[in-house]
């Protein structure tokens, strides 16, 4: 499946993942437990914010390396929600392209998303961290968030799997603080 239709169906999918109850707490970070035996499976995960900026970050339960990204179906989601609503209406799509880690932010559109930036991405053994500008997201008061990876293991399933955090719903951070 070409890049553009796997990002509409991907965008489409995890609304709809998504649109399953809000986690309530008001925490920067949060563990998910270990649900499958590959790299990519998510440990935990955290969103931080300066005054003018959001970040978030996500540790894997296993080690693997950014060109692991060039797989089919293998890539981190790090998905928001600014304006409340049941599903989110912001992503950063990481993948691995023409030789090092690529992070696009991108706003889901009703027919898909469209493409808004590159965002700084980096790599530290098990972390994967994204930034950007608050105003990027018209961000203010709250945001909801969550992490997403997709990846296929030969132990766990033989297509592609999913792993969530958290497990349900995304996460509320309070962004008055």
């Amino acid at each position: 499946m070409n890049k553009g239709i796997r990002l509409t169906v991907v965008a489409s999918a995890l609304s709809l993942f998504i649109a399953i109850p809000n986690a309530q707490a008001h925490v920067g970070s949060k563990f998910d437990l270990n649900d499958s035996p590959s790299p990519l499976d998510i440990r935990s995960g955290a969103f931080f914010h300066s005054e003018n900026r959001l970040g978030t970050a996500m540790q894997t339960h296993g080690l693997w390396r950014a060109s692991m990204l060039s797989k089919p179906n293998t890539d981190v989601y790090f998905i928001y929600d600014s304006k409340g609503g049941p599903k989110f209406d912001y992503f950063v799509w990481v993948h691995y392209e023409g030789g090092r880690l690529v992070a696009k932010l991108r706003r889901v559109v009703s027919d898909g998303s469209l493409h808004m930036q590159e965002v700084p991405v980096v790599k530290d053994g098990k972390w994967l961290y994204v930034d950007f500008k608050k105003a990027a997201i018209s961000a203010s008061g709250f945001v909801r968030w969550g992490v997403l990876t997709s990846f296929q293991s030969r132990n766990f399933c033989k297509n592609e799997c999913w792993d969530g955090l958290p497990n349900r719903g995304m996460v509320t951070h309070d962004l008055r603080t």
